[in-house]
């Protein structure tokens, strides 16, 4: 070999090669600043909506109570029934120490029902409704007597939308002229539900 001869594979890298590392370095390090840049979702989801507050299906407010002992229901007056065993109380809708009401902890559209199974009675009509802050009627069932082998049950259910701290009642009559009972009938009745469904 000459003397002043520069080996022949030290060449300067073509312009495909230079373009082909740059996209390569940009490949590597954008993942990584795209990682870092990311917009949380959270930022994304406005205040006081739905997803805002952050809410899960587990921390949708409602509940679901029985009674598991029979009450007794005087003829010819409104009486409000009492609940003593919880199934689910998410939100603390409802509360031991108001035995006969399930309370909004939100605002919001509920989804309530009620039930009742009457003792066997052949005179007068019974009627189960739901009311709110103990004044308002919000849904109601009425029925006539029952057969003498037969125990009346009777259901209702309604959409409403409640304000924070409203609170609503499953509220019996019955004009059979003598006290009647409300059974207990498995975990079918008395039953009081309350869900929230919608802002």
């Amino acid at each position: 070999m000459e003397q002043g001869k520069k080996r022949g594979w030290l060449r300067a890298p073509s312009p495909a090669m230079i373009v082909a590392l740059v996209a390569l370095v940009f490949a590597m390090c954008g993942t990584g600043y795209a990682a870092t840049k990311l917009v949380s979702g959270d930022s994304l989801i406005k205040k006081n909506s739905l997803s805002g507050n952050r809410l899960r299906t587990t921390t949708l407010p409602g509940a679901r109570v029985r009674c598991n002992t029979t009450q007794s229901i005087p003829t010819s007056v409104s009486t409000a029934l009492t609940f003593n065993t919880v199934d689910a109380n998410v939100g603390g809708v409802f509360k031991n120490t108001q035995p006969t009401r399930l309370t909004a902890p939100v605002a919001g559209t509920y989804l309530i029902t009620a039930s009742i199974a009457w003792s066997n009675n052949l005179n007068g009509s019974r009627t189960l409704t739901l009311e709110v802050n103990g004044s308002t009627d919000i849904a109601a069932v009425d029925d006539g007597p029952s057969s003498a082998d037969d125990a009346p049950q009777q259901s209702v259910a309604t959409t409403y939308h409640l304000k924070k701290g409203d609170y609503v009642r499953a509220v019996v009559w019955q004009s059979s002229g003598t006290d009647q009972d409300s059974w207990n009938f498995n975990k079918e009745a008395p039953l009081f539900t309350m869900n929230w469904i919608a802002p």
